[in-house]
């Protein structure tokens, strides 16, 4: 585990409750207005994750993108217990940067 990262599990009431908030982000993003890539549906879930009290993490990443302009690519992922509820299509391909599990306070 990275420093910083929630529990691989919880019980099923929680991971089913977190399954519906990382559905509920990824059908919203398909029809805002606004951009609603990888980092804003991450942030977006773990916000309404803390609102349930549901531990989750929000992770950054970054990869080597030799066939593109920009020599990097970032990526953010939500996880809660042993599920990915965003960002999973590439995540694979990037490299943790960093973990985040906010707090009461955050």
């Amino acid at each position: 585990m990275v420093p910083g990262e929630t529990p691989p599990s919880l019980d099923p009431e929680a991971v089913k409750a977190a399954g519906n908030v990382g559905w509920s982000v990824r059908a919203a993003s398909n029809v805002t207005p606004w951009r609603s890539a990888c980092i804003e549906q991450a942030l977006a879930g773990i916000c309404l994750l803390r609102q349930k009290g549901i531990p989750g993490t929000l992770y950054l990443g970054v990869a080597k993108d030799p066939t593109s302009r920009a020599p990097l690519s970032a990526h953010a992922w939500l996880r809660c217990g042993g599920e990915i509820l965003t960002g999973d299509g590439a995540r694979e391909l990037h490299k943790t940067l960093s973990a985040f599990r906010p707090g009461r306070g955050a």
